[in-house]
């Protein structure tokens, strides 16, 4: 028999309305509410109710009753929600489902505008999306997917800068690089760690290739991600000084404050394969593996494990340049021969046996 190229079409788009489903139906039963999700839910409502960022509960006896350490922008999405859907576990989880999912849409194009390969995408999205960890992710009331999406628009932008060469086109994706990195500090701070590492992968890439770019480039991604910053450094903590000052006293969410090398355990499975698929690729393409996707990807996994300590959901954030890396070294070729072993080609009959 001829396999049709549409009965894939709709197996697909079944298993879609499947997974979305299923998130549907346990966004409240999994995971159970826990302190994070009721702490920022407390926040959002009462920035909602008086337009302040205080907590109404809280887990540390000791944490200021204006909490101002998060980013506003997501108890700027929060309040709305609230307003109009209602206050309850499976509004506030919405939130983090809708990003979630918006989180593997960009996936899907920072992939596939990179190495134009669509096999290879959807690979990534189908194992990212599965992924037991990121599927709770996408179910808990926190702050990391809405910031990782910000994050992954801005990391679009700057890839696609190396690959311009007209001074105007990389000035405004640079501009806009700035304000979505802004916005995704804005979301959350943590989203912080890996801007040191970009920036000077950046620049050593406008040294060696855009000489004449180097100074307006770093001034167009910079100022924006500056003013828009400051305008909450100065509403929240009224200095520069004071902001500085607050976060030194506040190094527990890094690893500068004694916590070296710590990786959870539920984490290792997923990083020995994405380091083997990292070596096979070096073994397979040399110096050639190293595309610009691929550093960018080794520099925020490297920087997330460097600087921030994993003791809670935080590692969604680098979720997606670990499938990147885990299938960005196999090639169309390898996934024909794939098909061949299997037995089945585009539009080959398979052959049914009578019995």
């Amino acid at each position: 028999m001829k396999i049709k190229k549409s009965k894939y079409s709709i197996v697909g788009y079944l298993a879609i309305l499947l997974y979305l489903l299923t998130h549907l139906g346990t966004l409240t039963l999994f995971p159970l509410p826990w302190y994070d999700e009721t702490y920022m839910a407390s926040i959002g409502k009462a920035f909602l109710e008086t337009g302040k960022f205080t907590k109404t509960l809280a887990y540390y006896t000791d944490v200021p009753k204006v909490d101002l350490r998060y980013g506003p922008l997501y108890f700027f999405v929060v309040a709305p929600v609230f307003k109009f859907l209602g206050f309850g576990i499976f509004q506030y989880r919405l939130i983090s489902l809708v990003f979630g999912f918006v989180t593997l849409w960009l996936t899907f194009k920072i992939y596939y505008a990179e190495e134009k390969n669509k096999i290879n995408a959807n690979a990534i999205v189908i194992f990212l999306a599965l992924d037991s960890f990121y599927f709770r992710c996408m179910h808990e009331g926190r702050m990391d997917l809405m910031a990782s999406g910000f994050m992954l628009s801005a990391s679009i932008m700057l890839l696609s800068v190396l690959r311009t060469t007209d001074k105007k086109k990389v000035v405004i994706k640079l501009i806009f690089a700035g304000v979505l990195s802004a916005l995704a500090l804005l979301t959350s701070p943590r989203l912080g760690y890996s801007l040191p590492f970009i920036g000077i992968y950046l620049l050593i890439h406008f040294l060696r290739y855009k000489p004449r770019y180097t100074l307006v480039g770093a001034f167009s991604f910079i100022i924006p991600l500056f003013l828009l910053y400051s305008l909450w450094i100065f509403y929240a903590f009224g200095s520069y000084v004071n902001f500085i000052e607050f976060y030194k006293e506040n190094l527990g969410y890094t690893r500068l404050n004694g916590y070296p090398f710590y990786i959870p355990k539920q984490q290792t499975p997923l990083l020995l394969f994405t380091f083997m698929a990292v070596i096979i690729g070096v073994i397979r393409h040399k110096t050639a593996f190293f595309s610009p996707l691929v550093i960018w990807s080794l520099l925020h996994i490297a920087a997330f494990y460097l600087i921030v300590y994993d003791n809670g959901p935080y590692a969604s954030l680098i979720f997606p340049y670990l499938y990147i890396l885990l299938f960005v070294q196999i090639s169309p070729n390898d996934w024909s021969f794939l098909r061949k072993t299997i037995g089945f080609e585009k539009g080959q009959r398979l052959d049914t046996q009578k019995k």
